[in-house]
């Protein structure tokens, strides 16, 4: 329970760090997936290979976003981070979720003419003129997931 905390918390902080300063820290990322993967053992409920495996299928799936600038390094490491913890179902609605609230604070940032600039200076800036930095959203979906569907049947597993 105590690594489930400090998960959190470094959660929090990657979030935190997302949008101040526009990107997540490898060494968080790092430190996250030690956190993980010390989650994943404690609990005793899937072997090292599968620990590895809900790691890397979030890389594989959002990958083609990553290579056409709809999404950051540092979100896809924080998603694949997350998945080492949670069933595959959780975390599918952890991607969706975020996206939507995502979608929603660009939508809101293009109507209001907000004109947020990347310290980085990327070019995925210029289409809208608007960034988003997924990271507080990542964190935001991770909470209602676990607040909503504590113990019970999860959103995506009930419509099928």
């Amino acid at each position: 329970m105590v690594l489930q905390w400090f998960g959190l918390l470094l959660l929090m902080l990657a979030a935190l760090w997302d949008k101040r300063r526009g990107r997540i820290p490898n060494y968080l990322i790092g430190l996250g997936y030690v956190l993980a993967m010390g989650i994943g053992i404690q609990d005793g409920t899937a072997p090292i290979g599968l620990l590895l495996w809900r790691g890397i299928w979030p890389v594989i799936v959002l990958w083609p976003a990553y290579k056409r600038k709809g999404l950051g390094a540092g979100d896809i490491k924080l998603f694949s981070l997350l998945s080492i913890t949670m069933s595959g179902w959780s975390m599918l609605e952890i991607i969706f979720l975020s996206l939507f609230i995502g979608g929603i604070a660009a939508l809101g940032q293009v109507l209001l003419g907000r004109d947020e600039k990347s310290p980085l200076g990327n070019e995925r800036d210029e289409y809208l003129r608007t960034r988003i930095r997924l990271g507080p959203y990542i964190f935001v979906a991770y909470c209602v997931e676990k607040l909503i569907f504590i113990g019970g049947e999860t959103w995506i597993t009930s419509v099928f």
